[in-house]
């Protein structure tokens, strides 16, 4: 008689949190979204989200993220549009 062997398999999923105090965000409507939206600072962008300018640039180069100038004539990124195209990949 032959026995057969029981296979289990077991996914875990991991959800990250990362709270972060003090951050500089500016609400203004975004025309893209046309919603009022947070925006932050490309570098702000970068450390919170692990990603690199590479990665924003193709989000931007595919049109899923959505740019404005700031008061000081930094770029910043809306975060909804930011957090949907990192989902997104």
């Amino acid at each position: 008689m032959t026995e057969t062997k029981k296979i289990r398999e077991i996914n875990i999923e991991v959800e990250r949190v990362r709270v972060i105090s003090n951050l500089k965000k500016t609400k203004i409507k975004c025309l893209d979204c046309g919603t009022i939206s947070e925006f932050i600072a490309i570098p702000t962008a970068l450390q919170i989200f692990e990603i690199t300018e590479i990665e924003i640039a193709k989000f931007v180069n595919e049109q899923l993220i959505h740019l404005k100038k700031g008061i000081n004539n930094e770029i910043i990124v809306c975060l909804p549009s930011l957090i949907s195209a990192k989902n997104y990949v």
